[in-house]
Parts: C-alpha cells; structure tokens; sequence
C-alpha cells in the first residue's frame, strides 16, 4: 500500500474519511426471507443462508426484507423496492454487485445496513440508481474525537461504474467514515456520476479515491464534520447545489498523493452553487500537505467566497459569487476584442498605441508607462485611498510615468499624477474629481511632476493637456505642480476646459510652465504661480479664458510654511525671494474676477509675510483682457486701461494711447431683501435674497454713463459708478387660488471721483430708466408651496413710468415670454424697472388687431378649416417676414402625419424644421403662406425588439427603433443595442448601404483589406461607387479603424450628394479640413449641434447611438 507514510494513529483512525484507502469490518447477523410481491413483476426468490441471488429480469419487493442481495457476474437485474425496506443480513452488505453484473434500483423503499464495516451497495459492477434511500441507521462514527464508535463505514461503496439519478437520498448521520466512496483498492478506473438527488453525512459526503474518476451534473450535497466532496483523483462538478454546516472543514478538496498516478488530485467545476457556513471554512482545500496538492480549475458556478485564485485567465468572479467567461458585461476592461478582469491586467496587457475601455465603475490605483488611450466609456476609475510618506492621507487613481496617454470619456475619482517623460491628456468628456475628504488629507486633483532644468540634459519633461474638468467639491488644489528645487513640469488648459475648487487654490504652480488658451478656472485663490528654487523659471501665458477668485485674502493666516498663499487673487504672482527664480507672467486676452481682493495680483513673500515686489511690472505683463480690478499697476508698455462697459468685468486693457478725459468705470451689483412678515418659509426666504440677480444694468447705462456722472468728471483720472439694483419681496399671496409673489428693484448708484490721488463719493444717486438702452436680465428664484415648487403663469412688470408689460410660459400675440431654468429661477429680459409681479393665473388678454393697424403683423398664415383624421395649428396666426412661426400636428389615434407642406403666395415650398413631438417650425417669409396637412392610418409593423440598453427616453431611443424597422441594424444581441459602442468604417457604410436598400453595383475595387466574403464587401463596393468613400489609400479601406465624427457626417454629406454650404463656426473645425463642409451641412441640416462649448470634436470616435441618430435626423 502506498499510504505506509502516514502514522499509524491516522491509519487506523481516519481510514475510511481523509485518506484514499479501504477499510474493512467484519460482523455477523441473522438473514430474512422476502415474500412473493403482490405487485406486478417478480417477487424475490428465497435467500439462502441470508443471501439473495439475482437472476436477469425486475425483481419486486413485496414487504420489508432482511437478506443481502447479491447480482453475480454476467446477470443484469432491476429492483423495484416498492416503497419497502431492505435490511442486511449480519455482518454483509446488504446490495452486492459483482464484476461484470448489472443492477438497476427504481422505486422509492430504503435500503439500510446495521453492520460494522459493511456499506448499503457495495458495486463492483455496473448500477444504476432512480430511487430509493440508501442509509446506514446504526452508524456510530464520530468526527471529533475521531472514533468509530464500533458501527461505522461508507454508505455506498463503488468500485466499478454507478450512475445516480434524480429521486435518489444517501445518508450517513456519522462523522467517521466518508458517505460515499468512489475508487480505492481498485486498479482500474471506477466511474461514478451523479445526475441528481440527495446527499447529507460522513466525514465526507462523496469521497473519490485512488482511480476514481468522479462526474457531478446535479443533486444537493451537504456535511457537516469534514468536507463535501474529498478528490484525490479526477472529479468534474457541473451543477448541483454543496454546502457546510455547523463545524466542517471546508466544501471541497482537492490533492495529489505520493507522486501516483491514479490519485492526482485534479479538481474541474464549471456550474453548481457552492456555500460554507462560516468564514472560518475554506471553500476550496487544494493540497493534504505541503509535498502533496492538488489542482482546481473554476470555469463556472456559484460561490459565497472568493475563489478568484483557481479561476484561469479569461474567466472571473462576479460581486455575486458566479463564475463566468469574462466578457462584456463582467469584464472590467478589454483591449479590442480580449476582456481583462481589472484595469491594471489590462494596461499591462495593452500595445503600445492600443485604446483601453473601461467596461465597469471600478477602484483600482493604475499606473501607464506608454502611449495608449484610456477610454472610460462612460464609467468612473475610483483611485485607491492611501497613506503617503508625510503620513498623510490620500487617494491615488492614475499615474502616468511616460508616453502619450490620453483619457476620454467618463470620471476619474482620486488623484491623478503626470510623471517624467508623460504627455497626459484630459479628453472634454472626462470630469476629474477627489471626492475622498479626511482630516489630513493631502488632496489635489492632478499633479504635474517634472525632473530637471529647462534647456537642459536629463530633463524630464512632464505636459499635461486639459481640455476636460477637474472639479475638487470638498476642497484642495485642482492642479499642481511640484516644488523641488529641479522641475520642468508643463501645463496647457484649452478652451471647454472646467478647473474648480471649494477650498485652497485651482491651480499652484510652484515651478514649471502654464498656458491657459481657454476654459473656465475658479477656487477661492484661482491661479497662483511661484518659482520653485533657483535655477527655476517659472513661465505663465494666458491667451484666453475666464478665472474667477471667491476667497477673501487671508495670508495673514498662511505662516511660514510651503505651499499655496490664500490671497484670494484671481490671477496670484508670488515671488518667494529664491535666487534667479522669479515668476514671469504674460496675460493676453481672457477675463479675471476676484469677489474680495485684486484681479491680478503680484507680491514677494518670505517668513510668512507679504511685501511690496518692487520689479512686478518686469515679470507680470498685461497685454488683453477683462478685469473685476484696476490692472494699472502690471499693463505692458504700449498699452492701457480703459472702461470695458461690463458690470463684472468693468476694466480692459488696450493697445495704444490712453485718450485724454477720465477713466469712468461702471460696476453693478444685486442686493435683495426679504421681510420677516413677508409669507414665504425660511429657506425660501434665503434663497431670494441669495440668489436673485439683475445682469446687465452696467451694460444698460454704459452709452448715458456720462450723463450720470455729470460734471463730476471734469478733471477727474477716474470715475467709479457702482449700481446696486436694490431688490425687494414686498408681497407673497401662495396660499390663495391666485397665487401672487411680488418685486420691485430700484437701481441706485455710488460715484466715487478721484483726482490727483484724492476720492470724493456720492451715496444714492438714482438711475433714470431713461438711461438704460439695452436689455437687463432678471433671475427671480421661485418660492415652494406645500413642498412643490410655485410655477408662475404669468410676469407682470409695471415700470416706474407707469408702463406695464406681461412675460408669459406660453406665446400670445403682444406678450412676452420667461422661462425657468435648471436652478428653479423665473429668468426674464426688460429695459425698464421697477415691480414685477409673479401671478399663479393669466391675466393678460391677448389685444385683437384691425385691418390697417400700424401694429398689425404684416403677413397671415393659413391653416385648412378641416381636415380629415388630425388638427393642424399655427402660433402666430400672423407674423412678419423673419418671424419664426410654429405648426403642431395632432393626429387622431390610429393616425400619423402623412405630409406637411408650407407655400408662399407664388406657390413656393418653405422649409420646414422637425422640432419633434408633433411641432414644425419654418421662417415666414416676405407673403402669406398656406399650411396643409394629411395624416394616414398606422400599419401594424412587425414588431421592434425592445433593447434593454435603450432607455424610452434616451435621445436615440426613436433613431434605434427606425433604424430597426428600416432594416439597418438588429443590434448586438437578441435584447442589446450596445449604445456607447463605438463603430467601425465597415460597419458606417453597411448602415449607409441597407438604408439605401443594399444596392448591388458592378464596381472594382482594389482594396486589399476588404475579402470578397466580408459582409461590408457589398456595402464598400456601393460607397466607393457613389464616390461617398475613396478608402484611406489608393489600396486599402481600413474596415475595422475606428470611425470618427468627422468622417461620420462626411460620408451622409457625400451620400446626399456633397451639397454647397459654407464653412463651419466650430472652434475645433479648421475650414481648409476635409470635413468642413460636411460639418456645416449637417448643423443646417439639424442632424448635429455639435459637443458643447462652441465645439464639434471630429477626431473623437461615433459610438452606434450617435450614427443612427444622425442617419435618422437625414432621413427626416
């Protein structure tokens, strides 16, 4: 035998449970005969000496049974136990089947056996088991202390081949013995499968032994003393159910013994549901000791524990125990077509060059060494939280050490670093954030850290490109880069970027390069930049953009420490007396707010305090822009201050000669105030007088400025008028049905005059509505009632000439219109003041015109006085050549509009403009028009697959489903779209070809890349023929290169025939592109608007939403 290692304590003991040995018992009894069954079949022949043979046939049990059966070798029986109980004969088994003999068991009944070392079926046959309970009621064995308790052994014993099957329970109440044993004292293989059924007990439930070959493709298996499955073999699992209870080992167990070759131990589970019952049991055992293991591989199944490490590669855990092939819905990332479990498997996977998706919210801390594209498809890259070497705390999601690595599309949540050599791209689709907030946190948002001296050997150059956000709601330092005495960091914000902090600083740069060519920056301090030690220059150009200050100015509070100084500047220029390190700034266009302290600020600092920096001018240059501050003091030579005629921005820096007579500058505030007796609730009561605003007023006087003034200017260097528009809530009525909530506002300046150093103010001095000649914006936060918010229906706004004017939700003829936007505010446009009043109910009637009036609209529109299954109206029924007039179209249910027309007086089609649910628009030219309609009874279709990844009210949901129905896609999957997917070259021109009605074209083509069989070849051929693609070379069309919007819309502009327009606004959009005209086409066409902030992004790829949306909208 070869287990004489093991101790003879373990062989005597655990004979029959952990080791893969036999164990016999020997014991003695007297036999029963059976009776001839009344039931159909044969009854059992009569046992001798205790024992009954088998004959080949169905045999039927008529009555309880005390015997051993036996099935000799060659004979093939069935026993149909007939509900009955078979109960061995002393010191036998009670089922024994020989070599070579064949026993089937159907029918429910019990077989038991009573004796010491003895087994309910001992099989060295063939067996196949539908029914029936198999047991061994007077099992003694005990687990712990490990003992047999003189009545113990396996249940059922299988040396040769058994199946069991469904409706089939195996019991063992001991802990001694295993329940079931496969193999072991054989030297041959012994099969044993499990389709179904019951199984609970031994040591172990199923033990397969040396030469066991073990298949479970079903049943519930549970133990409570040691394992549920013990393998020392071959055991594959594909379903079932299998779990501990109360004090067992583990669920499973796996390992090789002693280097045999029939007992190695391998373990291969692709379904089933597997529990333990506590945390202190192992799911999975793989190895007896440290010089004898096993192998598991999971492909597949259920799992309450983490058994990720016996999962291959391509397959993995879910949150919810399951295993499976890693894909797109479990992966979290992929690189083309190969899934990854974590992002970092991914990145380290990628070629240089290759785009990774992410496919899942994940945490993770990544780091990228090379050029690839990060693209988050849409999902969040939370960092990891960490403690860092000043033992502070901190939340690291992204580093990237060298390449170019570019990230798009999604949020990344933690700190993201650009070390060394990186050229670090922030996409306009992506949001950077830290949301982690700890005491001691050192949060930034991204940090730009370089290595070096500028211009010279070893520099290690790092750029970071923002064209995105970076937001820091709980606080710190949205961009920094580092300060030691070496660093040649580099920073680029374009415009469309959002840099943005609650707290601290948005951008510090103790060293290194900025340019800012656009984008938004604001933080309580906006941009400070400082050198870094000697040697380090730092260098600051600002092109464009708008920053903005909150912070009052609290360096008194800053110490001696490093980092930012909260001055509450918007642009912050601190010289910290380093040698030859002194910051150089350069500002040629943008706009520079500071709610409480200077716009541009410039200081030396040493031993935590500020001075005077005597050579300011020499290193801060202002050449353009807007300001909330005198500039004077850093305007570049050839250059000065004048008034911009902007309340926020009241100062502009010019080039040329400053004009004689004084500087007036016109500033404008809101101040509100709420009376205590007014009925509005606390918290409305806030909001008002915090968030109303009167915009423009600044604008408004700025051609009558000097009228206000007066002669006060005569002489004078500069004139300041700041205009407070005094807001006041004189009256809330929301308790009524009319409800009411009444304004007034009142502008009132203050004229400070300063001559030859010395101000003179005037306090409340009033602005006439005479001199206010352009529009004022009025936002008016809206109050709640019982918890809803109060909506009005109409404005009314009496001026303080007595002249009333009505802003209404819906256009009426001689009305005006407010809206409510995003922040529940009432938003509104006038050129006069004073009291608007907010009314729950409609007032205002509509004035009727008569022929000839001076004010009567020039043109009518005219609608058909009937018409057949639907209504069609106008608004305004009469309007002036320019005007846009407004057509809705209800059909009746069972109907859609059929055609819609619009002609001039000469006959004259007029364009139309589909505004969707059911509203049209065109511009009224210089005649009466005629409107027509007709409406058709809807078709049943067949019926469009509902997609699950296709919200009813997403942008695309119509374009999926007419995309569907016109026979141009099917999607992904039988209930999946795949939205964000983006789309391929082959797969834009196979949309175009089937919306054409797949065409076959008898063309060449010379493509390479494109195999006859392909399923674009067709589609490739008709776009090349239509001249609406030439390929990307003479010889190859790329058919699986990413498409882009840029080439999205040029081919639907060549498919439509390449129609003359002219070039595009775009920022991003050169004109001299190929795309050009392509983009302009599809704006008029409304088939796009582009991405936001003023661009279209053509380089950015198409996902299968934004193509069919835009193939609808053409189609249209």
């Amino acid at each position: 035998m070869k287990r004489k290692l093991l101790s003879v304590l373990l062989t005597f003991c655990l004979a029959f449970s952990l080791l893969p040995t036999a164990a016999l018992a020997d014991g003695e009894g007297t036999p029963a005969l059976a009776e001839v069954s009344a039931a159909a079949g044969t009854a059992l022949p009569a046992a001798v000496d205790g024992v009954i043979t088998l004959e080949n046939g169905t045999y039927v049990m008529s009555e309880d049974t005390t015997a051993t059966i036996k099935v000799p070798n060659g004979k093939n029986a069935t026993l149909d136990l007939n509900g009955k109980t078979l109960t061995n004969k002393t010191g036998e088994h009670t089922i024994i089947v020989e070599n070579g003999a064949t026993l089937t068991i159907t029918g429910n009944g019990i077989v038991d056996n009573v004796s010491h070392g003895k087994g309910a079926i001992v099989n060295s046959g063939e067996v196949t088991l539908n029914g029936g309970t198999f047991k061994r009621s007077a099992e003694k064995g005990i687990y712990s202390p490990n003992g047999n308790g003189g009545n113990s052994w396996y249940t059922i014993a299988n040396y040769g081949t058994m199946e069991i099957n469904t409706g089939v329970t195996v019991e063992n109440a001991g802990g001694y013995s295993s329940m079931i044993r496969n193999g072991g004292d054989v030297t041959a293989d012994c099969n044993l499968t499990i389709e179904g059924g019951n199984f609970a007990g031994g040591i172990n439930t199923v033990k397969n032994d040396s030469f066991g070959v073990l298949t479970i493709n079903g049943g519930n298996f549970s133990n409570t003393a040691q394992y549920v499955i013990m393998n020392w073999n071959k055991a594959e699992i594909t379903a079932g159910t299998f779990r501990t209870l109360d004090t067992a080992s583990a669920v499973l167990f796996t390992s090789a013994y002693g280097g045999d070759a029939n007992t190695i131990g391998k373990l291969s589970i692709s379904g089933g549901e597997f529990k333990h019952a506590s945390d202190t049991q192992e799911m999975i055992v793989d190895h007896y000791d440290e010089t004898n293991k096993g192998n598991a591989v999971v492909t597949g199944g259920k799992f309450d524990a983490d058994i990720s490490k016996y999962i291959p590669t391509d397959y993995v855990q879910s949150a919810d125990g399951t295993v499976e092939k890693l894909g797109e819905t479990n992966a979290v990332a992929k690189v083309g077509d190969t899934y990854y479990k974590t992002l970092a498997e991914a990145i380290n996977a990628a070629s240089n060059g290759a785009t990774i998706t992410l496919l899942k919210d994940v945490t993770e801390k990544v780091s990228i060494s090379r050029n690839l594209v990060l693209d988050l498809n849409g999902k969040t890259l939370t960092g990891v939280d960490l403690v860092n070497s000043n033992r502070k705390n901190e939340r690291i999601a992204l580093t990237a050490n060298a390449g170019e690595v570019k990230v798009k599309n999604g949020i990344i949540d933690g700190r993201v670093n650009a070390y060394d050599s990186a050229n670090l791209t922030i996409d306009a689709d992506v949001t950077v954030k830290n949301s982690y907030n700890d005491s001691g946190y050192d949060c930034f948002g991204i940090v730009v850290w370089g290595d070096g001296i500028f211009g010279q050997n070893g520099c290690k150059t790092p750029n970071l490109t923002v064209n995105g956000k970076v937001i820091m709601e709980k606080g710190g330092v949205a961009i920094s880069t580092n300060g030691n005495d070496k660093s040649c960091a580099v920073v680029t914000i374009n415009d469309g970027a959002v840099i943005s902090t609650t707290e601290d600083g948005a951008i510090y740069l103790p060293s290194g390069n900025l340019t800012m060519n656009g984008g938004t920056v604001s933080g309580p301090t906006g941009i400070q930049i400082c050198a870094g030690s000697a040697n380090i220059t730092s260098d600051f150009k600002l092109h464009n953009g708008t920053v903005i200050a909150t912070g009052a100015d609290e360096r008194t509070s800053k110490g001696t420490g490093d980092g930012l100084i909260p001055d509450g500047a918007a642009i912050s220029v601190v010289n910290r007396n380093y040698p030859n390190g002194v910051p150089s700034v350069t500002i040629d266009g943008g706009s520079f707010s500071s709610a409480n302290s200077d716009a541009v600020l410039a200081y030396s600092w040493s031993n935590g305090a500020a001075s005077e920096w005597i050579d300011a001018k020499t290193h801060v240059k202002i050449n353009d822009g807007y300001f909330s501050s005198d500039p004077s003091a850093y305007v570049a030579d050839g250059h000065y201050v004048d008034a911009s005629n902007n309340g926020d921005y009241p100062y502009t820096v010019k080039a040329g000669t400053k004009p004689a007579g004084a500087l007036i500058i016109v500033k404008d505030n809101t101040t509100t105030t709420v009376p205590n007796n007014v009925g509005l609730t606390p918290e409305d009561k806030t909001n008002i007088s915090q968030n109303t605003k009167v915009d423009g007023v600044a604008e408004a006087i700025a051609d009558n400025k000097a009228t206000l003034v007066g002669s006060a200017a005569n002489g004078a260097d500069k004139v300041e008028v700041k205009v407070e528009v005094k807001v006041e809530v004189t009256g809330a009525d929301l308790t009524s049905e009319n409800k009411t909530l009444t304004f007034t506002a009142t502008p009132v300046a203050t004229i400070t005059v300063t001559k030859d150093g010395n101000s003179i103010t005037t306090n409340d001095v009033a602005v006439p509505n005479s001199l206010l000649n352009k529009p004022i914006t009025v936002k008016l936060p809206l109050p709640t009632v019982d918890g809803k918010l109060f909506t009005p229906e109409q404005i009314k706004h009496t001026s303080s000439d007595g002249s009333v004017e009505y802003f209404l939700k819906t256009e009426k003829r001689g009305a005006k219109l407010f809206t409510v936007d995003s922040d529940n505010c009432a938003v509104f446009t006038i050129t006069k003041f004073s009291t608007f009043e907010l009314s729950g109910t409609v007032t205002y009637v509509e004035p009727s015109y008569s022929s000839g009036s001076s004010s009567d609209p020039t043109y009518s529109v005219s609608t058909p006085s009937k018409t057949e299954h639907g209504t069609v109206t106008v608004s305004p029924k009469r309007a002036d050549k320019g005007d846009t007039v407004t057509i809705t179209v209800k059909p009746d249910k069972g109907y859609e509009l059929d055609e819609l027309t619009v002609t001039d007086k000469s006959g004259d089609t007029i364009k139309i403009k589909d505004k969707g649910n059911g509203k049209f628009t065109f511009t009224m030219p210089g005649s009466k028009v005629t409107v027509e309609a007709g409406f058709k009874q809807i078709v049943a279709e067949s019926e469009v697959p509902a997609f699950a990844d296709v919200p009813a009210d997403a942008y695309y949901a119509d374009a999926v489903e007419w995309a569907v129905k016109e026979g141009i896609t099917t999607g992904t999957g039988t209930n999946t779209f795949s939205p964000d997917l983006s789309c391929t070259r082959a797969q834009m021109v196979t949309f175009l070809w089937r919306a054409n009605g797949s065409p076959v074209v008898n063309y060449a083509m010379s493509f390479t890349d494109v195999p006859a069989d392909a399923y674009y070849a067709e589609a490739i051929r008709w776009a090349v023929s239509e001249g609406i693609t030439t390929g990307t070379t003479a010889t190859t069309f790329s058919p699986n290169a990413m498409l882009t919007r840029g080439q999205t819309v040029t081919f639907l502009w060549r498919a439509n025939g390449s129609p003359a327009v002219s070039g595009s606004n775009f920022g991003d959009v050169a004109s001299d592109v190929y795309y050009a005209n392509a983009v302009a086409w599809a704006v008029s066409e409304d088939i796009t608007s582009g991405t936001g902030g003023n661009n279209f992004s053509p380089a950015a790829p198409c996902t299968r939403s934004q193509i069919v949306t835009f193939m609808y909208r053409d189609a249209k």
